[in-house]
């Protein structure tokens, strides 16, 4: 039993590990593309994956949560006309990374 956990924990790294190595690229993609306002169907387009909410929510809202992308209209974040453009966090990361 012990056995079996260990390798499931290790699964569990090595999956989480993959998951966030393809989201620190899609972030750098996604600042570099949002350095002017963009609709959320541009930006998964961009990225050639589907237009479903649970990418925007993996991908796009985790940059917001972060910090990394603003809302083009604070006060309607839910607005199907609302755009995303880098923050100055996602301005300062894009710096450090380059």
């Amino acid at each position: 039993m012990n056995l079996n956990l260990n390798n499931y924990q290790k699964y569990s790294n090595h999956l989480l590990s993959a998951e966030q190595k393809l989201f620190d690229k899609y972030r750098k993609d996604i600042l570099q593309f949002c350095q002017e306002a963009q609709s959320r169907s541009a930006i998964l387009q961009f990225l050639g994956i589907a237009e479903t909410y649970e990418n925007y929510k993996k991908f796009i809202l985790k940059l917001i949560n972060e910090r990394y992308l603003n809302y083009t209209d604070i006060r309607h974040p839910q607005s199907p006309k609302q755009k995303f453009v880098i923050s100055q966090k996602g301005l300062n990361y894009l710096r450090a990374i380059s």
